[in-house]
């Protein structure tokens, strides 16, 4: 049984912070904490989702007795000042985590052995102090630049990952991103569970992307330095660094550096967006009595010869965590039809952990019951008038599989009800991340990563993100690369920034996708990118659903394309998508991504029977 904790709003944000940080502290040996916070909504939906009863499953505890139990479990302290050492929370973090500590202001300490005499007594005389004013002491290590570089040098080799947290800059609406003012409220603590259970370093400094700086170079320096910094590399040297949180500085129509590969002259970063979700200590360690998705580690490689010649690629796994594996809906088995259209439309954005912990739900449920409406009025299949739901694919971060496995399996159960969903990798596979961008001697792994990733997740479809002038060489250096093993045959791309051409796609309004062939390698289908954002307004990101529709009543029949559609400029499930199906034209059927590839290389000339 474990316990949940409410955090109201009207509690102090150092408070709150210190509460984070507890039960990230508890929950390393297993899932005891669960934390009810902001307005409890997204919260108190899973403990519902997933069947977990009062009484049964958990106990609730006020935040005081929190404190207690961890105080009574980890007895260290790192007292600090909220107000005063704001710019520097990250890396009192830091030092709180790397030394099992819990961040707590002096105050806040005094005051609950004042008003709960009963759980703390004489726990506090016992408690062992680290005092952060001396720590970072004015005026030497009291800027982020100097705190991230002392406490990176002293305890950088204790972490097992990197995490960007904005500790309350105002980098939204700031005029002058190299400098945004320290106004926020507070910081977003959602997150800090766990960078607290995982042991993660965490740092903010807003120029560190910015080339010729101070905190650029220190970026270099700290990934350059794989003595401290070798934890944070994935599967090992040579591997990707993950970052989690969100780099939420240097905003120029978007933020310049939130998918982290071109903020460090190595190019081994990636984003995984995390900065609202919460829980995810909890997540990452629960397991309930119910079949859960296996969580295997792809070992390694198994290269079978194929007797035409062909590689192709079989996987070694560890120890699975259950006997239920994860599993798409079969794929469409559709004969190409020159006289038809096919989409294949992409709900996008699930590369953010925070997103599909939250809203997302929200959409797929809506989806769900628009697809049961559509299945009960169809009636018996042989004399139904009301065609069958069209075909949607969602992104999905492959990172649930370590960091909210229950939740992934909630997803991939609640696609079998609808027939019709499924799921492809999110931008861009294994890590946001702009791939051409990265270095070439880490380009190969996250290739490999992804392929892995593709394989437990039961897809062959990823979104790929790029900038916008690397477009040649991701076409002629990394995209052929899935064909070596086929593990990955369908490529669907955005450009960054959206609006502005690849330049690598003829103008002719009648290319919608790129078969790339090499001898010995399977082939792979590269589609066209087309972003769908928003239903209000002008120009072609923003059309409505009937504007969409006449586009693609306009298509060339025997056309094979694809759609992304992400919310940043209002769109919705219901306002986009589902208006749009009720309103095609009858020559237009809707596909999943895997479908619209083996469309796409049927429509190239190549059979169904072609190797996929």
């Amino acid at each position: 049984m474990f316990k949940v904790v409410t955090i109201p709003n009207s509690l102090p944000s150092p408070f709150k912070l210190s509460l984070r940080a507890c039960a990230g502290l508890l929950n390393r040996s297993g899932a005891k904490i669960y934390v009810i916070g902001d307005d409890g909504t997204k919260d108190k939906k899973w403990l519902s989702e997933l069947n977990l009863e009062p009484c049964k499953d958990y106990e609730t505890i006020i935040p005081e007795e929190l404190i207690a139990l961890c105080l009574n479990e980890f007895p260290t302290v790192v007292l600090y000042s909220y107000r005063k050492q704001k710019s520097l929370l990250p890396n009192i973090i830091t030092l709180a985590a790397t030394h099992n500590a819990v961040p707590i202001e002096a105050p806040h300490l005094s005051r609950l052995s004042d008003t709960h005499p009963h759980l703390f007594r004489d726990r506090f005389l016992l408690l062992k102090k680290i005092y952060a004013q001396k720590v970072f002491r004015p005026p030497t290590l009291s800027t982020p630049l100097a705190a991230t570089r002392y406490i990176f040098q002293k305890y950088a080799d204790l972490t097992h990952g990197l995490a960007v947290l904005n500790p309350g800059y105002d980098t939204w609406n700031s005029v002058t991103p190299w400098n945004p003012p320290l106004t926020k409220k507070e910081m977003n603590a959602s997150f800090v569970d766990y960078v607290f259970s995982e042991t993660l370093f965490v740092m903010y400094l807003v120029n560190c992307g910015i080339p010729y700086t101070p905190s650029h170079r220190l970026l270099n320096d700290m990934l350059n330095d794989e003595t401290r910094s070798g934890m944070w590399r994935h599967p090992g040297p040579g591997g990707t660094v993950r970052v989690y949180g969100y780099a939420d500085y240097w905003l120029v129509g978007g933020f310049l550096f939130e998918a982290e590969t071109m903020a460090s002259s190595s190019r081994c970063m990636g984003s995984v967006p995390t900065l609202d979700a919460s829980n995810l200590s909890f997540f990452s360690r629960f397991h309930d009595d119910r079949p859960t998705v296996v969580a295997a580690a792809v070992d390694s490689y198994v290269i079978v010869e194929k007797k035409d010649g062909l590689a192709a690629a079989a996987v070694k796994t560890t120890a699975v965590a259950s006997s239920c594996q994860l599993l798409q809906n079969p794929t469409e088995r559709i004969a190409y039809d020159p006289q038809m259209t096919y989409v294949a439309f992409v709900v996008g954005d699930g590369d953010n952990i925070s997103c599909l912990t939250d809203y997302r739900t929200d959409w797929f449920e809506q989806r769900v019951a628009y697809c049961h409406d559509k299945q009960s009025k169809m009636g018996d299949a042989s004399t139904a008038t009301t065609p069958p739901p069209a075909a949607l694919t969602w992104t999905i971060s492959p990172h649930l599989i370590e960091m909210a496995p229950s939740i992934l399996q909630w997803y991939y159960a609640r696609s079998q009800e609808t027939k019709c969903d499924y799921f492809l990798l999110p931008p861009s596979g294994h890590l946001y991340a702009y791939p051409s961008s990265l270095d070439v001697t880490v380009r190969g792994q996250f290739i490999k990563q992804t392929e892995q990733d593709a394989i437990l997740l039961d897809t062959k479809s990823t979104v790929h993100w790029d900038w916008f002038t690397s477009w040649h060489k991701a076409e002629k250096e990394v995209i052929p690369k899935y064909g070596e093993r086929g593990v990955i045959n369908g490529v669907f791309p955005t450009n960054v920034p959206f609006f502005l051409p690849t330049g690598t796609w003829p103008r002719d309004g009648a290319t919608f996708y790129k078969v790339f062939r090499k001898e010995k390698h399977h082939p792979v289908v590269l589609f066209r990118p087309r972003a769908w954002r928003g239903v209000h307004g002008s120009g072609p990101y923003l059309k409505s659903p009937q504007e969409m529709s006449n586009e693609i009543a306009l298509y060339p029949k025997g056309t094979v394309a694809y759609v992304y559609m992400t919310s940043d400029q209002g769109l919705t499930l219901s306002n986009s998508f589902l208006e749009l199906v009720d309103i095609l034209p009858p020559h237009v059927r809707l596909v999943s991504t895997m479908a619209a590839t083996q469309l796409a290389l049927c429509a190239d000339g190549l059979s169904n029977n072609t190797r996929l």
